[in-house]
């Protein structure tokens, strides 16, 4: 769905653009993006994340968004560790970031 709908809205005329965390096996990808903005300050509940901003965009002309801290998003699983344990942030709050970085979101 993330790969199909934003095209199609833009086709219909929609202003689109994705953000999507910077996991690891997005980040080890094939395809080209470029840091647009170092240190965005994102607050989440008692404290502030920081992270940068990668842009790329699709096929269709969509840009694309990706947000990297790397506590949060470098890791093998989507879920989990290597070890099988959540990150020191809990999935929980990692999913209210999300959104968090979508809302700050760089004109670039």
């Amino acid at each position: 769905m993330a790969g199909s709908l934003p095209g199609a809205l833009k086709r219909l005329g929609a202003n689109v653009s994705v953000g999507l965390p910077l996991y690891r096996s997005v980040r080890e990808g094939s395809f080209q993006r470029q840091i647009v903005l170092k240190g965005l300050q994102v607050p989440l509940a008692d404290r502030t994340l920081v992270g940068n901003v990668h842009a790329t965009e699709t096929e269709d002309g969509v840009p694309v968004y990706f947000f990297e801290r790397e506590d949060l998003f470098d890791r093998p699983n989507l879920y989990r560790t290597a070890e099988g344990t959540t990150t020191t942030i809990s999935n929980g709050s990692l999913f209210s970031a999300a959104p968090r970085f979508c809302l700050h979101e760089p004109q670039a």
